[in-house]
């Protein structure tokens, strides 16, 4: 794992736990294995395979704890993310190049984002 050869060690660590299903260390070396190769799922599994051989193993458990909010942190960056989508402020933008009228919605959203400029109410759009 120090060369950074994951698939290697993930290897070594998978062949290791088919000679000894109790090798705790083994279990624990895949899971950061996983780790390093982004699949955090695989890596909680081997972390509660070794709590259960080692259920003292507070270095363990803190990793696990850890691993197990990157999965909700990725899992809810997935729930919220449209793809294609355009935000907001963007897609006032567009309108008022084409021409389009300046809704109620796009003239709060230009003048409450950061960095917008206040719009004069008589503003209708491009002529």
């Amino acid at each position: 794992m120090k060369l950074e050869e994951f698939g290697y060690a993930l290897a070594d660590a998978s062949h290791a736990i088919k000679l000894d299903l109790n090798y705790a260390k083994a279990y624990y070396r895949r899971a950061t294995c996983y780790l390093q190769i982004l699949k955090p799922q695989s890596a909680i599994s081997d972390f509660k395979k070794v709590l259960a051989l080692e259920p003292k193993n507070e270095i363990v458990r803190g990793q696990m704890t850890a691993t197990q909010k990157l999965i909700r942190k990725i899992e809810f960056e997935k729930a919220i993310e449209v793809e294609g989508e355009k935000n907001p402020v963007e897609r006032c933008h567009e309108i008022i190049a084409e021409g389009g009228p300046i809704t109620t919605i796009c003239r709060s959203i230009l003048t409450k984002s950061i960095g917008a400029c206040d719009l004069e109410s008589s503003y209708s759009g491009l002529s």
